[in-house]
């Protein structure tokens, strides 16, 4: 190199012609005073905009020295570094250089071991860069501590676009993306899942939530676990909102901590009509939080916990709010492992409550008690129309005991239950119910053993 740099400056010229100008620029760039001169005569390199090095063994070493060009440079906007060399050491330098570059606007530095501390220097850096849209952190060795860190700056950073950090956690950067569109958004009156969308419509990329129309009323969410994390985002930014009427946060994987985020979200909302949790790890922790939300919230009208395992424990907290609220119609509780404790509790309540109108308890552990427990309901209770509570392990409901109590109760529609056993006498007498209620259409009692006698009554009914 030392008898290059002696030649004539014309030789060193046609030499240079000969060469690519990336292999020009990363040869000699740095070598020497004279090959700068030469250099900065070349306009190739003064406007390179990319410069993708994908695996080709960058290390911390190098992440420093380009840390130091990215601090002056004014022309590189795609920097691709996908390889597995860099650590958090490396990427120090890259994010202590994003704190002052103004021109970068895409990072990947998928592959790397950046691990949780690394993110964290991009996070703080993210705090003050406003030009980057583009960050890929995917397979780099970070936790849900490092997605934690990068979230809570997303939430505030207003430039950032795409976030990669790998299917696992896309759910909590999601939920950012969808908090600060809802800060801003004053038209989506509904958030359901995406494929219950009609045709046409438009679904949640969360990589460009804020750019979804002001004339938007109807949002889907992509099949994203949120985890507790997010659902803080998502409902610390509901608290703004003041025109969403309907929630599906289905599979959401939110469990007990962000049940009682959404659970302080439900007690100063005023317009949400309809929240589903359906699936989400809820306990009956997190149900003992949404319980006291309907102590207080006056505008619910449908709560869907199915899914989840609150148990008996968690029926009761939500029987002690049946007793309280005044605006509940509709309550699912589907598949939560509640016994005949829990449903003694819910029944309870509802020989006092005035408005709840459909209740399904279908697939939890009922056996003969908790079915009678409901039914004797019925004989007080003026505002059930609907219940649903079919079980593998229901015992079997004598007719008679049934017919006894339906006969009193003039608003109950649908009635579901497991098993119904007896002779053709009370077979009869539920016969005879039927022609006297007036309102019950639907009877579904599953795996009965009727006589033939009583199957007769029941066909000329």
């Amino acid at each position: 190199m030392s008898s290059f740099v002696t030649l004539p400056v014309e030789i060193v010229y046609r030499i240079l012609d000969h060469l690519k100008p990336d292999d020009i620029f990363w040869s000699v760039r740095n070598v020497c005073q004279r090959f700068e001169k030469i250099l900065n005569t070349y306009k190739h390199p003064k406007t390179i905009h990319t410069l993708d090095v994908y695996f080709k063994k960058i290390t911390d070493k190098e992440a420093k020295h380009l840390g130091k060009i990215l601090k002056v440079d004014r022309t590189l906007v795609d920097l691709n570094f996908g390889n597995k060399g860099i650590t958090d050491k490396g990427v120090w330098y890259l994010a202590d250089a994003l704190k002052v570059n103004e021109t970068l606007t895409s990072l990947r530095l998928f592959g790397n071991q950046i691990g949780d501390v690394g993110a964290q220097y991009l996070a703080d850096a993210l705090k003050v860069n406003r030009t980057l849209t583009t960050l890929d952190l995917r397979w780099s060795s970070i936790s849900i501590v490092g997605a934690e860190y990068l979230a809570d700056v997303v939430s505030i950073n207003e430039t950032i676009e795409e976030l990669w950090l790998g299917d696992q956690f896309s759910g909590v950067i999601a939920a950012c993306h969808l908090a600060k569109l809802l800060r801003v958004n004053q038209t989506i009156t509904e958030i359901i899942p995406y494929n219950q969308l009609p045709p046409l419509s438009l679904h949640l990329n969360w990589a460009t939530a804020w750019k979804v129309p002001q004339t938007l009323t109807k949002l889907g969410l992509p099949s994203y676990e949120f985890h507790a994390r997010g659902a803080y985002y998502l409902a610390d930014a509901l608290k703004c909102n003041h025109t969403l009427t309907k929630l599906d946060l289905t599979y959401k994987y939110i469990e007990d901590a962000g049940a009682q985020h959404f659970a302080e979200f439900l007690k100063v909302n005023q317009t949400l009509t309809s929240i589903n949790l359906e699936s989400n790890s809820i306990h009956a922790h997190g149900a003992q939080h949404l319980a006291d939300a309907l102590k207080i919230n006056q505008t619910l009208i449908e709560i869907n916990l199915s899914g989840n395992y609150i148990q008996s424990a968690g029926a009761q907290y939500l029987a002690d709010a049946l007793r309280v609220n005044q605006t509940l119609k509709i309550l699912h509780l589907r598949s939560n492992g509640i016994e005949n404790d829990g449903i003694r509790h819910l029944a309870d309540a509802l020989k006092n409550n005035q408005t709840l109108t459909t209740l399904t308890l279908d697939s939890n552990r009922l056996r003969e008690e908790a079915s009678e427990y409901l039914i004797e309901t019925l004989e007080i209770n003026r505002t059930l129309t609907k219940i649903l509570a079919q079980s593998s392990v229901n015992g079997p409901i004598e007719a008679w005991f049934l017919a006894k109590h339906l006969r009193t109760n003039k608003t109950l529609v649908t009635l579901s239950m497991f098993g119904l056993a007896s002779g053709n006498e009370g077979e009869l007498l539920l016969d005879e119910t039927r022609h006297m209620n007036q309102t019950l259409t639907t009877l579904q009692l599953k795996s009965n053993a009727i006589l033939a006698l009583g199957a007769r009554y029941l066909a000329d009914a």
